[in-house]
């Protein structure tokens, strides 16, 4: 796929995945963008005053404007929308004493190489375990293996947002790539070389940005998907299956907020007694603060009051703004994506990847609520996502140690799976019987080894689901991507018996419901 045809790419969203959110719900969000945009300027206007910042009208407008019209998007289910959409990350197993999701599921976003390869960018969770990763954005689903040198690499160098290369892609096409800084840099022309946050801020000292989150999905989250196996608490497959890809394709909240240089920052804490700020200086990692105007639930509450009360999205911020669990800022939005229509004075439109949420410090804001400072990750600094691209950032990140296990584990699973498909397996059961194997930092040959035997029986499976269907003459249900698709469903350590006839009703259901159509 060539760069220009990347950068085209369009998302087929599906058209329920954004109907749960009514018309007037986002014609509220698209009242509080208004509304927030107005407050950013006042801010702005306050470090104008302290002389730390300048920040021309046209800006501010511009801002405004985009941040409507990033809510116009997903109200009429633009599928471009998805673009500015988290991922969503979490592990299979979890620590002990975890008893809600939102402990455990981080925000990033999924890349797309030009070579084809797949990387989630986002918040790294100390409750993780090693074990099976899945990485859900806009519907679509990811995975790979993440080993406990990685995370113990990640918790004792206190390093919040990270890159893991990723093995299996699931509905895939369902993204695209987060429009780079790169395409929005001079005078809406690329630039001739790329340039990086930090390099944006020194230049333009401040600029206006978006916080795209799902937490508000995440902790309003209801089900308990945990369970004990093996002595160890993970979550059930059905959750990260379906539900995870659920929340996944829903209507995020942009946060606007000032996106400014670490320079800015000592003045602007300052001024409003903002204490801990040192914690975000000294972090080498982070290249930009953001300052959030209404950050929190409550204050969203009370814009919706101010236009449309009781309307969805409103009410659950109204019943639950005494709850701190769900109007403040917190763990879930560490690692979620930062855009912003950086250049808008000089007549380029459209959002681009700014950074990532890396720290949260809160502090009390004009209307008694919690807002926060965040210290800001930078955005992969490139003019196209290239396997050398990523490569750059995780050095700029100094992130390398636990960034080359996972590329280790994933090269070895390729080739594992791809000897398995030389010795005669479909690449989809050849695909999904290399994640039965908990090892992939040991040798291609073993994992293969290890993996035959689920290969083995799922291939069994397989031809006697076809031979059944023959047999019956129920020639329309001949179709063995339904097969594969059923069996990837299914846990392959339960008998051949057992998964065949599982398999089978999927498939015959997949059949019937295509008839439907």
């Amino acid at each position: 796929m060539s760069e220009q045809e990347q950068q085209e790419e369009v998302l087929i969203g599906k058209e329920e995945d954004v109907q749960d959110l009514s018309k007037e719900d986002l014609d509220a969000y698209i009242y509080i963008a208004d509304q927030t945009s107005e407050v950013v300027g006042d801010i702005i206007t306050q470090l104008e005053i302290l002389q730390v910042v300048s920040f021309e009208e046209y800006c501010r407008i511009c801002f405004g404007r985009g941040l409507s019209k990033a809510y116009e998007l997903l109200r009429n289910h633009d599928p471009n929308a998805y673009a500015i959409m988290p991922a969503l990350g979490v592990s299979e197993r979890v620590a002990p004493d975890t008893d809600d999701v939102y402990q455990v599921i981080r925000q990033g976003v999924l890349i797309r190489t030009v070579e084809g390869n797949y990387y989630y960018i986002g918040g790294i969770s100390e409750r993780w375990r090693a074990g099976n990763f899945y990485v859900s954005q806009a519907g679509s689903l990811a995975s790979t293996k993440i080993y406990s040198d990685t995370l113990k690499w990640y918790k004792e160098n206190n390093v919040k947002v990270g890159v893991i290369p990723l093995y299996k892609e699931k509905d895939i096409e369902n993204f695209i790539n987060p429009p780079l800084l790169y395409w929005c840099s001079q005078n809406g022309q690329p630039a001739d070389i790329p340039i990086g946050l930090d390099e944006l801020l020194n230049s333009k000292t401040t600029v206006a940005g978006l916080l795209s989150t799902l937490q508000w999905v995440i902790i309003g989250y209801a089900g308990d998907p945990f369970i004990k196996r093996h002595g160890q608490l993970q979550l059930e497959s059905l959750f990260y299956r379906h539900e995870l890809v659920g929340l996944s394709s829903k209507p995020p909240t942009l946060l606007a907020g000032m996106v400014s240089s670490l320079n800015n920052i000592t003045c602007y804490a300052k001024a409003n007694n903002i204490a801990n700020i040192n914690q975000l200086l000294s972090n080498p990692r982070i290249k930009g603060i953001m300052i959030l105007p209404y950050n929190t639930y409550a204050d969203m509450a009370w814009l919706c009051r101010q236009k449309i009360p009781n309307k969805g999205i409103c009410k659950w911020y109204e019943d639950n703004m005494n709850n701190n669990k769900y109007i403040s800022l917190n763990e879930t939005s560490i690692g979620a994506p930062i855009f912003s229509n950086v250049n808008c004075c000089d007549s380029c439109e459209g959002l681009v990847l700014l950074g990532f949420v890396g720290e949260i410090i809160k502090y009390d804001n004009p209307n008694g609520n919690t807002s926060g400072i965040i210290g800001v990750y930078p955005s992969p600094k490139c003019s196209k996502y290239t396997d050398a691209c990523i490569n750059d950032y995780v050095s700029l990140l100094g992130i390398n140690e636990p960034f080359n296990i996972q590329l280790t584990a994933v090269n070895n699973a390729k080739k594992a799976k791809n000897k398995l498909i030389y010795l005669g397996f479909p690449a989809q059961i050849a695909e999904t019987a290399v994640e039965y194997v908990e090892n992939w930092l040991q040798h291609p040959d073993k994992i293969a080894e290890e993996a035959k035997p689920y290969a083995e029986k799922a291939n069994n499976v397989a031809k006697k689901i076809w031979e059944t269907i023959q047999k019956d003459k129920l020639y329309r249900c001949l179709n063995y991507d339904w097969i594969y698709k059923c069996l990837d469903e299914y846990d392959w350590n339960e008998s051949e018996e057992d998964l065949y006839k599982k398999t089978l009703n999927c498939v015959m259901e997949m059949c019937y419901e295509s008839g439907r159509e």
